[in-house]
């Protein structure tokens, strides 16, 4: 059995462009890969640093 996604894209829309995108990350049991959430705000750890500022 195949499986098909409608696509969500904006038709037109030139997705190679620069720009601010919003990614969604799905991972196994909820693990806190990037850190956790204290009082509504991200609290980021090692990976978080890494995702956000590349070092």
């Amino acid at each position: 059995m195949k499986y098909h996604r409608i696509s969500i894209r904006l038709d037109g829309f030139d997705y190679s462009k620069n720009g601010y995108y919003f990614v969604t990350i799905c991972v196994q049991n909820r693990n806190e890969i990037f850190g956790e959430i204290e009082n509504g705000k991200m609290d980021l750890n090692k990976n978080g640093w890494y995702v956000k500022f590349g070092y």
